[in-house]
């Protein structure tokens, strides 16, 4: 039986899509009732950086596929029209700013030579007024003129400057427009031949792999310290540039990271060198203040952890998103909620007065759900307040995690120097001796008690001839670490009222040397 080749265009919608961390699986679906025969089959135009390597083909038991074949289309082969009536649109708008460039340059010749017919008017006036030759009326009539020409100039230049302002923001957003055309990203045709042994309804399935698509973790963390709760949000922030909207999508998120090279790395020895200036550690930054901003804060959001399909595939997590869901194609990422949960919370209070005066509320929370939750930037409210940005740590089920929830400007802290007194010694010694004394203050103004971890500072010397001694607490810390010089005590205030502690040393240094004590 002789088969003849028939080609076939199938337009490939997208269905199901499932999104790493800095990529994404894209799953098309064309339907098509065929009859027996060999056909090379040809999808629509799809746009996004295809991984070709990743083409895979599924059809009925009764259809075989054969090779595929990615077919390349450029942007100024796609958008051939598109981009010849930009560049006319753009054509002519250039000429019409240039002609009202031209008037502009017009308009500032006439005002020029009205100015200076005004300037020479009142030496010209007095000769001809005192000879006769000319009356006042005559001369008021063109000083009328003159400013009336002047007058018309100023208008017709504002209104020209005014057209070709928005004549020039027309043009900008014309290039743009067609500067985003010329670089949008490539197109491909996926081509396979298909023979169909039996007649009926072919469902093709068409699965790749596109690098221009990631997603991010935020997080929207609510505090309840009179309830011990926190209401983790866990969102997933989706940014694609496929050059496509996925309409009405089923929607997965997988924390699997793509690497493309899947084999671990050989191990190396790690080598000491000396240098004359030791290099900058590159190290993991560290922020030290946060800015605490007010705003609105957002409505209560439907829990839909219950809903949500959680599987450990592999080695990676995935989140089945319920429903379906629009991604557009843009800078602007998506915003999807992955689920929400409810934690019972340890509150606790972090003080540091050396380093600042104030307490910082902070959360201890168990992972009890089955969630892998990656690390990401979060928004932090305390009930309805908004206290600031943060970050959540990642953490699996099963581990513990501290939260910051922002500064608690209900409870008072202070530290203050009470005494610094200078001990010169005697005529022969050859040390100096100052003593130090700081007194910190923690008030609750809860009306309920507070557990507190609060840290005290005691200079740690870098050099050998300077010694810090006599080291005195008002209070017994519950522990110390002389190396860093710090002093750690696990507290309890009751309702309204006030710790306070005090600590002092001494620092002994040669006579000959000057010792900073920073405050």
């Amino acid at each position: 039986m002789l088969l003849i080749l028939i080609s076939l265009t199938l337009n490939f919608k997208v269905k199901e899509v499932t999104v790493y961390t800095t990529s994404a699986k894209i799953v098309r679906e064309a339907v098509k009732n065929l009859s027996t025969g060999e056909y090379t089959v040809r999808s629509n135009l799809i746009p996004g950086g295809i991984d070709e390597r990743s083409i895979r083909i599924r059809a009925p038991e009764y259809v075989t596929v054969g090779e595929v074949r990615v077919i390349r289309v450029y942007p100024d082969t796609v958008f051939k029209e598109e981009i010849k009536v930009f560049e006319d649109s753009i054509e002519t708008i250039q000429d019409k700013i240039d002609l009202l460039t031209k008037k502009l340059d017009v308009l500032k010749a006439e005002e020029e030579f009205v100015n200076s017919i005004k300037v020479t008017m009142p030496q010209k006036y007095s000769q001809e007024l005192y000879s006769g030759k000319t009356s006042t009326l005559a001369w008021t009539k063109t000083l009328k003129f003159l400013s009336s020409e002047l007058e018309r100039i100023n208008r017709e230049k504002q209104t020209t400057q005014k057209r070709q302002t928005r004549l020039n923001d027309i043009l900008k957003r014309l290039k743009r427009t067609l500067n985003d055309l010329k670089t949008k990203t490539t197109y491909h045709y996926i081509e396979f031949p298909a023979l169909v042994k039996r007649a009926g309804t072919c469902r093709f399935i068409l699965e790749y792999v596109v690098s221009d698509v990631k997603w991010m973790v935020n997080y929207i963390v609510r505090a309840f310290p009179d309830k011990g709760k926190i209401l983790l949000e866990y969102h997933g922030k989706i940014r694609q540039t496929t050059g496509e909207d996925w309409k009405d999508i089923h929607l997965t998120l997988s924390t699997k990271s793509r690497i493309k090279d899947i084999n671990p790395p050989e191990p190396c020895s790690w080598y000491l060198e000396s240098f004359s200036q030791p290099p900058k550690a590159k190290g993991k930054e560290t922020f030290t203040k946060t800015e605490y901003l007010s705003v609105v804060p957002k409505e209560e959001r439907e829990f839909i952890s219950n809903k949500l399909d959680i599987r450990s595939s592999g080695i990676s997590v995935t989140y089945g998103i319920p429903g379906t869901r629009t991604i557009p194609s843009g800078k602007s990422p998506t915003d999807i909620l992955i689920n929400s949960n409810e934690f019972d919370a340890k509150f606790f209070y972090y003080v540091i007065p050396k380093q600042m005066e104030a307490a910082f509320l902070k959360a201890e929370i168990e992972n009890k759900t089955k969630n892998v939750y990656l690390p990401g930037d979060a928004s932090m409210f305390v009930g309805s307040e908004y206290t600031g940005n943060g970050k959540i740590d990642k953490f699996t089920p099963g581990e513990k995690i501290k939260i910051s929830c922002g500064v608690d400007n209900r409870i008072k802290v202070e530290r203050n120097r009470i005494r610094k007194f200078f001990d010169k010694g005697g005529v022969f010694s050859k040390k100096k001796k100052v003593e130090y004394r700081y007194r910190n203050l923690i008030r609750n103004g809860l009306d309920r008690e507070i557990d507190v971890n609060f840290i005290d500072c005691i200079p740690v010397p870098r050099v050998s001839d300077i010694t810090v001694k006599d080291v005195f607490f008002s209070v017994k810390p519950d522990s110390v670490n002389k190396d860093k010089g710090l002093a750690y005590w696990q507290l309890k205030i009751s309702p309204q009222e006030t710790f306070v502690e005090t600590t002092g040393f001494k620092i002994e240094y040669p006579k000959d040397k000057q010792v900073w004590l920073p405050y």
